[in-house]
């Protein structure tokens, strides 16, 4: 099984999880972790930690998503590699975690292309509208 734990600035993490979940129904096994302004880091770290721990070590693969690489969120996963072996993608966005969400139950991916893909669908949902409307005016 992939777990898949979102975890960002602010709402971003609750709002993208629930954005997914309009489009693709209720999803299982996926959580997010939000740091507001006045929260203690210290303490968001350890519940990071801890549910990273908890699904790491009974045999699943973790795949965390941040928002921003060198933000607090994304630190705090860092932190968490020195002894725990999950995966961590940061620049989270909506199609990246549709696609993590709905291909992680695909017998026929590795857990490296399913990674692939995840990443790949990230970086492919970054459209120019202008540049895409010009090229089917032209």
């Amino acid at each position: 099984m992939i777990y898949i734990i979102l975890a960002s600035h602010g709402d971003l993490a609750h709002g993208i999880l629930n954005s997914a979940e309009v489009i693709a129904g209720p999803q299982k096994n996926i959580t997010s972790f939000v740091l507001n302004p006045g929260d203690s880091i210290d303490e968001f770290s350890q519940k990071l930690r801890h549910e990273i721990k908890t699904h790491s070590t009974n045999g699943d693969h973790v795949l965390v998503l941040t928002d921003l690489f060198g933000g607090s969120p994304t630190n705090s996963v860092i932190a968490a590699m020195q002894d725990l072996k999950f995966n961590c993608f940061a620049g989270m966005n909506l199609p990246m975690v549709l696609e993590a969400a709905l291909d992680r139950e695909q017998s026929n991916l590795s857990y490296s292309e399913y990674l692939q893909k995840v990443s790949s669908a990230a970086q492919k949902g970054i459209i120019d509208v202008n540049q895409k409307l010009v090229e089917y005016v032209i």
